[in-house]
C-alpha cells in the first residue's frame, strides 16, 4: 500500500457489521436518532424549504429520499438537502475532532437506499465514515483549520 488513503479505503471496504463493537453500534444509533431529530426539525425551517429548490437544479433522479417528505432526488441532491436541514438549527453532535454525523449518518443512509443495503449496512457505514471523519478531523486539530474540522 502506498498510502493512507489506500490503507483507509481499503479498511473501509472491508469492514462489516459484525466487524464493530456492540457499543460502538448502540452509539450509532443514537447518533442516528439525533441527526434525524435535526433532519426532521430543520425541514421546518426557511432554509430547510429553501435548500430543496436550490438543490433541484443539480440533476435529474430518484436515487435517495429527501427527509421527512419523501421527495425522490438524485443521492448527492438527497444527501445534500438532508444535511443541510440536519444542521439548520446548529444541532451538531460532536465525535472527537470533528461534527461527523451530518455527514456520517446521512450519506450512509443516501447511499444505503440507493444501492438497496440492509440496516446493518448503513449501520456498519456510518460507523466506518465517522472513523474516518474522526481521523482526519484529528489530524486538523492544530493549525488554521481548528474549529472547522
Amino acid at each position: 500500500m502506498n498510502g493512507i488513503t489506500e490503507r483507509i479505503a481499503t479498511w473501509a471496504a472491508s469492514c462489516r457489521y459484525e466487524d464493530v463493537p456492540a457499543s460502538s453500534l448502540e452509539r450509532a444509533r443514537l447518533q442516528a436518532a439525533s441527526v434525524l431529530g435535526g433532519v426532521f426539525a430543520g425541514a421546518h425551517t426557511e432554509a430547510g424549504r429553501r435548500v430543496v429548490e436550490a438543490v433541484s437544479s443539480w440533476g435529474s433522479g430518484d436515487e435517495a429520499s429527501v427527509l421527512p417528505e419523501g421527495t425522490r432526488l438524485p443521492l448527492h441532491g438527497a444527501a445534500y438537502v438532508n444535511a443541510a436541514r440536519s444542521v439548520s438549527l446548529d444541532w451538531d453532535d460532536y465525535l472527537f475532532a470533528g461534527h461527523t454525523g451530518h455527514s456520517a449518518v446521512l450519506g450512509a443512509l443516501a447511499w444505503g437506499e440507493k444501492v438497496g443495503a440492509s440496516g446493518r449496512d448503513v449501520l456498519a457505514a456510518q460507523v466506518v465514515a465517522n472513523e474516518a471523519g474522526g481521523r482526519l478531523g484529528a489530524a486538523f486539530l492544530l493549525g488554521p483549520h481548528n474549529g472547522q474540522m
